[in-house]
């Protein structure tokens, strides 16, 4: 048994049930600043955030996967909204809106990165395929004009 990579207040009995050690370092991304903690990572304003911004907290600077896609330019996916009716542009795009906003809410990781203005409607650039199916569904269920 290798303890020289085990924390201090880490006991031989937790090591011999099996239980996993945590090193309670925080990872924080200098972009958004949420924070990644236990291997998840949470929204900037959540209570495991103020934490890590605590006096004792020993923090590290790690983009998140969410960042690193939009500076790349590499997202998970793209929707594309066409055929939309000058009148209800808004209405499309705030519902686009607020289906990310809902999405961030249960998941800081999934968002919506960029809503282009094209012709004839919207493109949708997206951190994940989970998002983009939750607002396409929604799309769909409301406006029905999605190929």
């Amino acid at each position: 048994m290798i303890l020289s990579s085990v924390q201090d207040d880490t006991s031989l009995a937790d090591l011999a049930a099996g239980q996993t050690v945590s090193r309670g370092k925080y990872k924080i991304c200098p972009f958004c600043h949420n924070v990644k903690y236990k291997k998840q990572w949470h929204a900037a304003d959540s209570k495991v955030a103020h934490l890590a911004r605590g006096k004792r907290a020993h923090a590290e600077r790690l983009q998140c996967p969410s960042c690193y896609q939009r500076q790349t330019g590499n997202y998970d996916a793209i929707l594309r909204v066409h055929d939309v009716p000058p009148c209800e542009r808004g209405r499309i795009e705030a519902l686009i809106v607020r289906e990310g906003r809902a999405a961030m809410g249960r998941n800081p990781q999934q968002r919506i990165h960029e809503l282009i203005a094209t012709v004839d409607g919207y493109e949708v650039r997206l951190s994940g395929q989970k998002l983009a199916r939750a607002v396409w569904q929604k799309l769909h269920s409301e406006h029905q004009v999605i190929d």
